[in-house]
């Protein structure tokens, strides 16, 4: 059972990715809020903060690292309604004014965030993703069939401690590794990336399926080696953790363009955001 605090991960990085999305931030933006909010939490306790001011103020941080910034207000206006929609839906919704004390309040109190922010991760705003490794991988060994689910892993990877405990590299393998359905020889990986294990790819595996609660259906393609979940041919069965389930980013049936697969994997353009690369 996943404990309390990568629950709180989660949910805080569920809640940061609709903020993100609704700000039209570029998906390299999302996933470095992503990573100085789970190095922030590495150091600090989740009771001793607010994890969605200081969530918000990591995102915040991220569009200026990233060179993609957004206005506070914007940031703050955009948080301020999907927290009502996500924690508090049956409550009657309050815009908020921008001339109002409650507005002045949450500004003031991610504005302090940021400051506690800053000194808890020592002003280290370096972050290397998996993306433009994963394209480059999936380039090397011509599995462009497994670009989109591939994607998702690495995507739903940020909402764990993974982006702390292993290179981006390895997180890149095991995201092919796991849409491949361990299809792929030891001998293929250590091509890719030296040193890199399978003890690695398992770990890192497990880690990604314990993210889903409920097994989805996949297709069989009986005629390629490497199956992809987006393949029409062949028969339905059921997923279990020796097989590849679809993402959870995709669960809520609702289209996520913060998730769509790269138009093509010959060349990084950085990953694709909810309006195009950056």
């Amino acid at each position: 059972m996943p404990s309390q605090a990568a629950k709180y991960r989660k949910q805080s990085c569920d809640f940061l990715q609709r903020v993100g999305v609704g700000l039209k931030l570029p998906q390299l933006t999302i996933a470095t809020g992503f990573v100085y909010f789970h190095r922030f939490f590495a150091l600090r306790d989740f009771n001793d903060f607010d994890r969605i001011h200081i969530g918000v103020a990591c995102l915040f941080l991220a569009g200026k690292v990233e060179e993609t910034p957004k206005k506070l207000r914007d940031v703050i206006q955009v948080s301020h309604k999907l927290q009502h929609q996500m924690f508090s839906p049956k409550e009657r919704f309050i815009p908020l004014k921008l001339d109002s004390p409650k507005y002045e309040e949450i500004r003031e109190k991610i504005l302090l965030s940021e400051r506690i922010v800053l000194q808890t991760i020592s002003f280290d705003f370096t972050v290397e993703h998996p993306y433009k490794f994963l394209l480059e991988y999936i380039r090397k060994i011509d599995g462009k069939e497994l670009a989109q689910s591939a994607w998702n892993f690495v995507n739903d990877s940020m909402r764990t401690m993974m982006c702390l405990q292993y290179k981006p590299q390895v997180i890149a393998c095991a995201a092919i590794y796991l849409a491949s359905q361990r299809q792929i020889s030891k001998h293929t990986w250590e091509n890719l990336y030296k040193g890199i294990t399978v003890q690695d790819l398992e770990d890192i595996s497990a880690q990604i399926l314990d993210l889903y609660p409920d097994g989805y259906p996949v297709k069989k393609n009986q005629d390629s080696e490497l199956r992809s979940p987006d393949s029409h041919s062949g028969n339905t069965t059921p997923v279990s953790r020796s097989m590849m389930p679809l993402s959870p980013t995709n669960n809520s049936g609702d289209e996520n363009p913060a998730v769509a697969p790269p138009q093509q994997a010959q060349k990084w353009n950085g990953p694709p955001g909810p309006h195009g690369n950056k």
